[in-house]
């Protein structure tokens, strides 16, 4: 698994499978189920919730990796149905006309300001200005 993906997935995936484990214990893949699967999810929904999407992250690295071991024929994956997440989608704020002025015109540092400009005009998201 770690030859195929990026140290950060990799990082980031067993993370949250780690917690799996400590969660439910010594048991062998075939007694995990959905009760289980919910009970850790609402678990992670509450120690590691810092907003409304608390604990998706959890639930959907350990779906993935049991959808990983049925891919490569590791084990069966023991639940077919896992518990439905509850998504909330982040409220984007956006410039007025006005504010982008008044942001622009208070900007003193040359570069981050053509810089913020080549953004707004191309529709880069942040993260992609940074490189």
């Amino acid at each position: 698994m770690a030859n195929n993906r990026k140290p950060a997935t990799l990082y980031d995936r067993q993370l949250h499978v780690n917690s799996f484990l400590k969660y439910v214990g010594d048991i062998q893949v075939s007694d995990v189920n959905r009760m289980m699967l919910e009970d850790f999810y609402a678990w992670a929904r509450v120690k590691h919730s810092k907003g409304p999407n608390g604990g998706n992250a959890y639930l959907r690295n350990v779906k993935t990796m049991f959808l990983w071991g049925e891919e490569i024929e590791i084990c069966a994956s023991p639940v077919k149905k896992f518990p439905k997440m509850h998504e909330t989608l982040p409220e984007t704020k956006r410039f007025s006309d006005e504010e982008l002025v008044l942001l622009l015109n208070r900007m003193t540092d040359i570069d981050f300001r053509d810089m913020l400009i080549f953004g707004l005009l191309t529709g880069l998201r942040p993260q992609e200005l940074l490189y």
